[in-house]
C-alpha cells in the first residue's frame, strides 16, 4: 500500500521482484526513478522511498545475544571488533546490533546484500562514533558516494538508513494506520 500510494496504482497492481541477491523491487516498466527498501524486527516494520537513489534500511530489535562476543567476531571488520573489545560489557549488545543496522542498511542499498561478507564492510561503531561514510576493503573511496544515519524508530529498537548521492537525504518518518 506504501509503495502503491507513492505509484498512484492500485495496490495488486504492483509488480515486485527478487533481484539477484534477493532484494525486493519493483518491475522497471513502473519503478520509474522509485526505489525503496523494507526491514523488520519483532513485530516492527520499516519501510524507506526516495526517487533516484539507491536506498537501504534495516532495523532490529536490541535484545540480548549471549553469543554476541563471537558474533562480533564473525560480522564486525578487524577495526570494529577492536573497538567493541574496549566496551564495557552492558554497552555491547546495543553498540552491536546499532553497528549491525549500519552494515545492513548499506549492505542492501547497494544490492549486495548479506552476499557480501559483513566483516568487509567497516561502519563507525557506537557509543562513541556517529554514522559515517562506511568503508569497504580498506578502501573509502569504494563506498564514498554512500551516506549512512541512524534512526530510533522506537524505544527499544534501532535502525539505520543508507543512501547513495552526495549527502544524507531528509528523513520523514510516517506511523502507518494501526488497522494496515
Amino acid at each position: 500500500m506504501i509503495l502503491a500510494s507513492y505509484l498512484t496504482i492500485p495496490p495488486h497492481h504492483l509488480q515486485v521482484h527478487s533481484g539477484g541477491t534477493g532484494k525486493p523491487a519493483l518491475s522497471a516498466s513502473q519503478a520509474g526513478d522509485v526505489e525503496f527498501s523494507v526491514s523488520h524486527s519483532l513485530g516492527l516494520v520499516l519501510c524507506a522511498v526516495t526517487c533516484g537513489r539507491r536506498i537501504g534500511i534495516d532495523v532490529e530489535r536490541i535484545r540480548d545475544l549471549a553469543s554476541v562476543t563471537s558474533l562480533a567476531g564473525r560480522v564486525l571488520s578487524p577495526r570494529e571488533h577492536a573497538a567493541f573489545q574496549t566496551l564495557a560489557p552492558e554497552q555491547r549488545q546495543a553498540a552491536f546490533f546499532r553497528g549491525w543496522t549500519r552494515k545492513e542498511a548499506f549492505l542492501k542499498a547497494c544490492g549486495a546484500g548479506l552476499s557480501r561478507s559483513p566483516d568487509r564492510v567497516d561502519v563507525s561503531l557506537p557509543p562513541y562514533e556517529p554514522a559515517r561514510r562506511p568503508t569497504v576493503d580498506g578502501d573509502p573511496r569504494h563506498s564514498s558516494r554512500w551516506w549512512l544515519q541512524d534512526l530510533a524508530p522506537v524505544p527499544g529498537y534501532v535502525a539505520a538508513l543508507a543512501n547513495e548521492g552526495d549527502q544524507a537525504l531528509p528523513v520523514t518518518c510516517v506511523q502507518w494506520p494501526e488497522w494496515l
